[in-house]
C-alpha cells in the first residue's frame, strides 16, 4: 500500500506537468469507483439500489467541480498519450490503495489502524530514498520542504486511521462520505481564507456534494422507508 500510495504521488506530479491539475484531481477522487465496485465481490458487502446514485451524484460533483477549476484558465498541454497513461496511473494506484484499505478490514478486522498506517508511509520512504540514492542527479532537502512534509504526514496520516477505523461501514458509504467531506471543506475554507468565489460550477458541486452527503447518511433509514421494510 506505501509504495501504491507513492505511485499515485508520482503519477499525479507527472499529470500536473502535462495538463491541468484539476483533471488528475478528479480522476484521483474517481478512484474510490474501484473498492465501491470490487468490495461487494470480495467482503460480500450488502448492495442497495440507491448506492448508484449516490456514486452518480459523487461524480457529478466531481465534474462540476472540475468545470469550475478549469474556468480559471487552465489548458491542456504536452501529449495527450502520456498524460491519458498518467491519469490511468493514478486512477488505479490509488484506488487499490483505497481497496487495501477495506482489504485490511476484512483481514484483521480491529487491528491497530497506527500500525498499518506507520508501515504504509515507512515502506514508501524506504522506495523513495532507494530512488534518491540511486538517481545519479544530486537530491537536496530545503527548510521550508521538510516542514511542509512533516506538516503533511501529521494530517494526513491522522486522516487515514480515521479512514481505517470507518472501514465497518459499506464501501459506498465511508469512501464517498470521506471525499465529500474532505473536497466539500476544502472549497469552504478556501473561500473563507482567500476569499475565493464560488462559480456557477462549483455552486453546483456543492449542492451535490451535499445530497449525496445527505443520502449517504440516512441511507439504510431511506430505503427503509421507500420500501416499506
Amino acid at each position: 500500500m506505501g509504495l501504491l500510495f507513492d505511485l499515485a504521488i508520482y503519477f499525479i506530479m507527472q499529470a500536473n506537468r502535462l495538463g491541468p491539475a484539476s483533471v488528475s484531481w478528479t480522476v484521483l477522487n474517481l478512484g474510490l469507483l474501484v473498492p465501491i465496485f470490487i468490495s461487494p465481490f470480495i467482503v460480500d458487502e450488502k448492495v442497495l439500489w440507491l448506492d448508484p446514485i449516490i456514486v452518480v451524484l459523487f461524480i457529478l460533483m466531481l465534474l462540476m467541480f472540475a468545470r469550475g477549476m478549469k474556468n480559471t484558465g487552465e489548458v491542456i498541454q504536452g501529449g495527450h498519450k502520456l498524460h491519458i497513461l498518467m491519469l490511468l496511473g493514478i486512477f488505479f494506484a490509488q484506488g487499490l490503495f483505497l481497496l487495501g484499505n477495506k482489504i485490511k478490514y476484512a483481514l484483521f478486522n480491529d487491528a491497530n489502524t497506527a500500525a498499518l498506517t506507520f508501515i504504509v508511509y515507512m515502506s514508501g520512504a524506504v522506495a523513495v530514498l532507494l530512488f534518491i540514492y540511486t538517481t545519479k542527479k544530486r537530491v537536496t532537502f530545503l527548510g521550508s520542504e521538510l516542514k511542509a512534509g512533516a506538516i503533511t504526514g501529521i494530517c494526513n496520516s491522522l486522516g487515514v486511521i480515521l479512514l481505517l477505523s470507518a472501514m465497518s461501514l459499506p464501501s459506498t458509504i465511508v469512501f464517498p462520505l470521506s471525499a465529500s467531506i474532505a473536497l466539500l471543506g476544502g472549497v469552504f475554507l478556501t473561500c473563507l481564507i482567500y476569499g475565493e468565489r464560488l462559480d456557477r460550477m462549483k455552486t453546483t458541486g456543492v449542492m451535490l456534494g451535499l445530497t449525496a452527503l445527505i443520502l449517504a447518511v440516512f441511507r439504510e433509514n431511506l430505503v427503509s422507508f421507500l420500501t416499506g421494510n
